[in-house]
Order: structure tokens, then sequence, then C-alpha cells
């Protein structure tokens, strides 16, 4: 049904329905959950943070293809388990200070909106929203067992390689994805580019080379999520490699030392034997990535740091920061109304949308109430998950979001917000109905056996 949707409602053809029919082929034959597995393929293969395509119009604004899908999941799985939903949707404390920290946010919306009434707040603030708590939502009602989610983070790691060999084309071999979207504007800023010679940051199905980069980083996670699982060390070189080699022509600096840390952290964490194999298999990957790979444009980046137009854009919008923030200090000015507020203060010499910092972004839109009611949520989710065995692949995932956030508006795109809330709400419900149901067994045994006990005495 899906795939038909694709080519009936939104009339993809070309490449693109190629591409999506594959990564649906891919699914099937993989295994991998089809509600997830179809949101992830539109958060890495459709640009829809940049570009106005296969969005669902409608009166409040434009909204992404995805957001009507998760509704439709959400429904989906509460009719397939209409027998047991009850059970289910039982929230736990935890939980419901997760949604309660949520439900401030969303007042803090509502009196932004009702004091600027700006029509960006609603699209903005849906996008936000589905991301992070309907993505919850979702998982909570699908309880993926540790095959799902194995097969689920499999699949990730394919569509990174695939994304990555898009980003090979496109610098190499002057492939231009753009036209393939039919973008005509950002096709002929390509065309214009590589026709003057000019150093090509890669962007691939993300629009951003920034967004791009740290989206590969953002799948580190997986990489960790297999090595507590003692997956083997080919495996982690394999995609460790994969992710060096877009991120390598993003020239992402960011991106690059995360990257670089979390080998150190493998190397480390890594037992005798596996520090062998990966001290051999690590020089001879880097050795074939850079061969191979055109890493000039990264080295030129950081090597003038300061003479980049990205450092004054940052330091410009950083020195208005605290104005702006304390002349809307309690409920924020609202989820995309960042351009309106940074054009009051800033000269037409001078145009940005955003503070590229999430921090300093979602401060300025939810202000202090509803920037510390997100921090709570997510640290609700990682006390709870603190004992449980993959607690480090979470605080991966926190840690890399946190870092890249500095750089970037994070939780304005869907492939970064949407991904960290995917790893929070995947570890915070992990356990299959079976295993419960195992683990209520034993300990129904165990309370007759101790009752029978008593009766013999």
């Amino acid at each position: 049904m899906i795939w038909l949707s694709l080519r009936v409602i939104f009339g993809m053809s070309g490449i693109p329905f190629i591409v999506m029919s594959a990564a649906m082929f891919l699914m099937a034959l993989m295994k991998v959950d089809y509600a997830l597995g179809t949101i992830i393929t539109l958060w890495f293969l459709v640009p829809s943070d940049f570009f106005n395509f296969m969005f669902i119009a409608s009166p409040m604004g434009n909204f992404p293809v995805y957001i009507i899908l998760i509704v439709l999941f959400i429904a989906v799985e509460v009719l397939r388990n209409m027998g047991n939903i009850g059970i289910k949707i039982i929230i736990s404390r935890t939980e419901l200070d997760v949604f309660t920290c949520f439900f401030v946010i969303v007042l803090c919306l509502i009196m932004a909106y009702g004091r600027l009434g700006a029509k960006e707040i609603i699209p903005a603030s849906v996008k936000f929203l589905f991301q992070s708590i309907a993505i919850f939502f979702l998982i909570k009602i699908k309880r993926p067992n540790s095959v799902t989610i194995d097969r689920l983070f499999v699949y990730i790691l394919v569509i990174a390689a695939f994304v990555s060999v898009i980003a090979i084309f496109e610098t190499i071999s002057g492939f231009n994805i753009y036209e393939i979207y039919g973008i005509q504007g950002y096709a002929e800023w390509y065309q214009y580019a590589m026709s003057d010679n000019q150093s090509w940051r890669a962007k691939a199905t993300f629009g951003n080379s920034l967004v791009f980069s740290s989206s590969l980083v953002m799948c580190l996670p997986i990489i960790e999520h297999f090595r507590r699982k003692g997956k083997s060390t080919w495996f982690a070189i394999t995609g460790l490699g994969i992710l060096a080699v877009g991120i390598i022509l993003s020239a992402s600096r960011s991106a690059v030392l995360i990257l670089g840390f979390y080998i150190v952290y493998y190397f480390v964490k890594s037992d005798t034997k596996h520090k062998i194999l990966f001290s051999i298999l690590c020089p001879i990957a880097l050795f074939v990535v850079l061969s191979y790979v055109d890493y000039s444009l990264l080295v030129s980046r950081s090597s003038n740091i300061t003479s980049q137009g990205s450092f004054f854009h940052r330091m410009n919008a950083y020195g208005v920061f605290l104005y702006l923030f304390l002349d809307h200090l309690i409920f924020g000015v609202g989820l995309g109304n960042t351009y309106i507020i940074l054009q009051q203060m800033i000269t037409n010499s001078f145009v940005t949308n955003t503070f590229d910092n999430m921090f300093l972004d979602t401060g300025m839109a939810l202000g202090l109430v509803g920037m510390t009611s997100l921090i709570l949520s997510v640290w609700k989710i990682y006390k709870h998950n603190l004992k449980r065995k993959y607690h480090n692949a979470m605080g991966l995932a926190i840690l890399v979001f946190v870092l890249v956030s500095f750089f970037l508006n994070t939780a304005k795109y869907q492939s970064l917000w949407g991904m960290l809330w995917l790893y929070l709400s995947i570890y915070f419900f992990a356990g299959s109905p079976d295993e419960n149901r195992n683990q209520y067994n034993i300990e129904a045994f165990n309370k007759e056996k101790q009752n029978g006990t008593k009766s013999q005495h």
C-alpha cells in the first residue's frame, strides 16, 4: 500500500521511485518492521527538511508525508492489538513524566503562537512533536523485540551506505541529485559550482552537508549496539568505513572529530583479541578510504577555521542571543519563528534564520520553561535505562546528538531529531512480549511454590 501511494498519490517516477522501490524490497527481504523501516527510509532518502518534496498540503501548512504515515501506523497498531491494547497503553511513572514534559512544551508553543501568531509555528511544531513524542508512542505500542531491533539497525547501516555511495557520485562523477528530485534552483547551483571548479561539500539526499555528516555520525550508536552484542570486529570496521567515506566527502570537521573519538573508544573497550584485529584492519581501511576519497577540502577547512564564513555566521548570531532570549524568557518565540526575531536585530548585510546551535535555537523557540521540560524528558528516559545492558548505546546516541548540536540546529531535522528519539524509544521499550510473559510465568511459579511450601508447614 505504501509503495503504491508513492506512485499514485505523489506521482513519484524515475530514479526516486526506483530507489524507494528497491528500499521497500530490501525491507521485505530483511524482514524489517514495515512502519519503522518506512519512516527511516523517508528520513534518509527524501530531503523534506530542505525541499518541498513529498509534502501534504493543508490549511495549516505543508507537512512531510511521514507525519501522515506515523498517524496511520499508530492506528494500524492499535487495531492489530485491540485485544491487549489496554495492557500496552498502561503508562508507567517515567512515561507519565515524559508525556507531562511534552504537554508543557505544547503549552509553551500555544503561548508563543498566541503572542506572535506566525503561521510557521504550526508546521514546525507538528514536525518537532511527531519526530519525538509520536515516535515514542508508536514504539511503545509496537514493543519491538531484540531481533526486530537488530534488523532495523542493520537496515539503517545499509541506507547509510547507500547515501555515502550517492555522495561519492555527487563529488567525483558530477552526479546532480537535485535534477533527480526536480529541484531546478539547486540543480543549477550545483552545475555552476562544479563547472567553476569550486570545492563541493557532499550533501547526498539531505540537501545540506552538515546534516548529511551529522546523520552518518548518528549511526555510531548502532556500531556500539552491536559491539555490546559481541559482533565481530569486521562488522565494526565495515560500518565505520562506510560512515567515514560520507563524512570525509562532507568536509565536516566536527563529524570527523566525533568519528575519531569513537574509534579510539571502540579500541579501548575491546578485548585483547579484538584490539589486535582492530589494529590490523583499521589502518588498512583508513588507507583505502584516504587513497580513493578526496579529503583536500576537509584539510583546507580544518586549517582555516576562523576564515570560514560559517565562523562569522555563528559569531554574529551568538552575539545577539542573550538579549533576545531574555526578551522572550518564559515561553519563547515558538518553533519556526527564529528568523523573524533575528531579522529585528541583525542588519540586512547578514541574513540568517538560525543560530546554528540546537540549544540556542530551541531555547529561543521554547523559552526557559519549554527547554527545561525538553531536557528533563531526555534525562528521565536515560535515567530509566542506566541499569540496562545497552545504556552505553543510548548514552552514545545522546552524546553524539549533543556534540553535533553545538554546530547545527539538530532539533529541526528529521534524520537527527527523529533518530535521537528512535534510539531513546527503542531502548526504553526494548523487550519482546514473550520475554515479558516468560518473566511473569517465572514469578508466578516462584510465588506458587512459596505458597505450597507454607501450606505443607
